[in-house]
């Protein structure tokens, strides 16, 4: 009932690694090339980049815990006792709840959190699964921390592969203190991932409707 379904769950979770691979790649493109920041690779020996690969099931298993109590959980029985768009606001409503203590928040960082619920509810309903959002949460902030230097939500990576240099531009725009996630790049990028997840679940719902 949680979403933990044995159909597909690999190809779920490859999914989600490969999703936020993606966005994170784009904002981390657009920070590059339009000078809002700059990335440098660390120079690592063996022992810390093992380090850092082996941080990442840690990652899925802090991303899974979250999406399990807000999607697979309060989600599910939302829906099931009034409707599914009041489910999907309340649960990434409360997600981005949880986020108003962390260091550097703004408006624009929990905007971008909530945003990023939506998203995982949507993937969760058309997945039926709830491997896809675990593996894109859990990877989200890995990339974000342990491969860009980012700030996650405000905190700071142990070590990372790249190591980030914020520009002079607004906070809004940089992400200030709380990293990329409270940046309008996120926010774009964020609402463009709605509309294809949108636009690829109602293509997937027409053609269950025809096939009926």
């Amino acid at each position: 009932s949680l979403g933990f379904v044995k159909r597909n769950w690999l190809k779920y979770l490859v999914w989600g690694i490969m999703f936020s691979l993606v966005q994170m790649g784009v904002i981390a493109l657009i920070y590059q090339i339009s000078g809002i920041g700059s990335f440098e690779l660390n120079e690592l020996s063996l022992e810390p980049i093992l380090f850092i690969l082996g941080l990442f099931p840690f990652w899925l298993l802090q991303g899974g815990t979250e999406e399990v109590a807000t999607r697979g959980w309060l989600l599910t029985r939302i829906a099931a006792r009034a409707n599914l768009p009041l489910a999907i606001a309340i649960s990434s409503s409360l997600f981005g709840f949880l986020h108003l203590g962390n260091s550097g928040v703004t408006f624009l960082s929990v905007l971008n959190i909530v945003l990023d619920g939506v998203l995982a509810g949507l993937l969760l309903v058309y997945t039926d699964s709830i491997w896809l959002v675990v593996a894109q949460h859990g990877t989200w902030n890995y990339v974000q921390g342990n491969l860009l230097g980012f700030q996650v939500s405000g905190t700071g990576a142990d070590a990372s592969i790249f190591s980030f240099t914020m520009g002079s531009g607004p906070d809004w725009l940089t992400g200030g203190e709380f990293g990329a996630e409270g940046s309008l790049i996120t926010t774009i990028v964020l609402l463009v991932s709605l509309v294809i997840v949108y636009r690829l679940g109602e293509r997937r719902e027409r053609a269950v409707t025809e096939q009926v």
